[in-house]
């Protein structure tokens, strides 16, 4: 929507390009790219999959699609944003989105997941600290990173201000349920996690870290089914 605000007032579009990196739902992808096209110019949609503070390292990945000639003039801008964007996956501009609930859920299903057992360890009065450093080792090394942070958040009980906030992951799923939830997808999972951070938002901790979730958790606010 605030894309669309910002460009409601242009003109004829000939010899630009429009790379669109906000989170957006298939239809609205779709919508986008038409308007750009009847303004005469080329489009691209494409997904962030890492968080704000990556952007423009070498570790940063985008995957976008659109038509190969937007491709082609915006490879180099999209490659100094994320030096890991190996992944231009066409013309339909839908797949990135599919794509990026497909990356985001098992990353936030990982984290809920051990949200939830860290409640448990916490119940039968165990060194927090302690087990996030065990289950962190049986990982690989990205998803130990995100057990680590967030596992060691519950630990110390501090869950400061996070760019990647529970306000911004219960967006996502907001906008995943939106664009996927009326498509015959069973989706009762993803319900199942935004509620449970939508809990977390209406008890004021939407600036927090994920792991703050435990805390609605704790007080039994949160879903039980």
């Amino acid at each position: 929507e605030d894309t669309n605000v910002l460009l409601e007032g242009c003109g004829e579009l000939s010899r630009k390009t429009i790379v669109q990196l906000t989170t957006a739902s298939a239809s609205e992808a779709k919508v986008m790219e038409s308007w750009a096209i009847q303004k005469g110019g080329l489009y691209l949609d494409g997904e962030i999959l890492v968080g704000p503070a990556a952007i423009g390292t070498q570790e940063a990945m985008l995957v976008v699609a659109g038509s190969q000639d937007a491709w082609r003039v915006s490879e180099s801008v999209v490659m100094c944003l994320g030096g890991g964007s190996r992944y231009y996956l066409g013309e339909n501009v839908t797949e990135p989105t599919a794509l990026s609930a497909a990356a985001i859920l098992p990353m936030l299903g990982g984290i809920m997941g051990m949200i939830q057992g860290m409640q448990i360890v916490e119940k039968e009065g165990m060194d927090v600290g302690k087990c996030v450093n065990i289950i962190a080792d049986i990982f690989e090394s990205g998803d130990a990173c995100d057990i680590r942070r967030q596992g060691n958040a519950i630990a110390r009980n501090a869950f400061g201000d996070s760019d990647e906030a529970i306000k911004t992951w219960e967006a996502v799923c907001s906008q995943l349920l939106d664009g996927y939830g009326n498509q015959g997808i069973n989706v009762e999972l993803l319900r199942l996690m935004r509620d449970h951070l939508n809990r977390a938002i209406t008890a004021g901790y939407g600036e927090e870290e994920v792991a703050a979730v435990i805390k609605v958790m704790r007080d039994g606010t949160a879903p039980t089914t």
